[in-house]
């Protein structure tokens, strides 16, 4: 039995270069939160924009996004 894969983000970029398409993490905003940085990050598959995500990490925010962009894909 396969593991289940969990880096969404992997799983995103896998999918994308089966299928040559272009993918992209944007950041497209940054703001403080209670001192803290917030990042939100969209993920673009050829130049259009899929899913969005924020949280306080920039690494997190491309995770979540990608299992939204994910669940989005006719995978």
């Amino acid at each position: 039995m396969e593991a289940y894969d969990d880096n969404f983000k992997s799983q995103l970029l896998e999918y994308c270069q089966k299928h040559n398409k272009e993918i992209d993490f944007r950041i497209i905003s940054k703001s403080k939160n209670d001192k803290r940085d917030r990042f939100k990050v969209g993920v673009f598959i050829d130049g259009v924009e899929i899913a969005s995500a924020e949280d306080f990490n920039k690494k997190s925010a491309e995770q979540i996004a990608s299992e939204i962009a994910l669940s989005t894909l006719p995978i």
